[in-house]
């Protein structure tokens, strides 16, 4: 299977790239079906189009954001975010997840930076 390509904001590119953000969050959409720990991804960067390469180290699926930022962890997933309520509410506020995780539930993917 072909690398799995994501793009995401700069504070979040720069937070994967320091290590502070170690579980990246998603809808548990069919574009991750065949997502197996092992697998790689190549995160890139909005704005500057830099990139870095991870492996994923386990995916788990959740019913919503809370249930999956509770388990996972607020620090591991949204570095900064210090309430539950706020780490919802950025998840719900990407365009199509406050209905979309309804549907399909949220998808919780540990990375690890490869060296």
């Amino acid at each position: 299977m072909p690398m799995l390509k994501l793009s995401l904001r700069q504070c979040y590119f720069d937070a994967i790239k320091s290590g502070l953000k170690t579980v990246e969050g998603r809808l548990n959409s069919h574009k991750f079906k065949d997502l197996r720990p092992g697998m790689q991804i190549n995160f890139s960067s909005i704005d500057t189009h830099e990139t870095i390469i991870c492996t994923v180290a386990s995916i788990h699926v959740y019913a919503n954001f809370k249930e999956m930022l509770i388990h996972e962890g607020l620090e591991n997933m949204l570095p900064g975010v210090t309430s539950l309520d706020e780490g919802v509410n950025l998840y719900e506020n990407f365009e199509g997840y406050r209905e979309g995780v309804k549907k399909v539930g949220a998808l919780a993917i540990t990375i690890q930076k490869n060296l």
